[in-house]
């Protein structure tokens, strides 16, 4: 068994459902930088652009 424990210091986050699919809801408009980690994949760090 294993498991992982996560904390972030705000509300923007997600966990993908079954299909791989996922949305961070109430995000504020403007450019970010994303962080998305898999357990066995690693990490990728991207940039967004969330339009108003």
């Amino acid at each position: 068994m294993q498991g992982y424990v996560v904390a972030f210091d705000h509300p923007f986050f997600a966990i993908t459902d079954e299909t791989g699919a996922f949305r961070i809801a109430a995000m504020p408009s403007g450019r970010w930088n994303v962080t998305i980690w898999h357990e066995i994949l690693g990490t990728v760090q991207t940039e967004v652009t969330v339009p108003e």
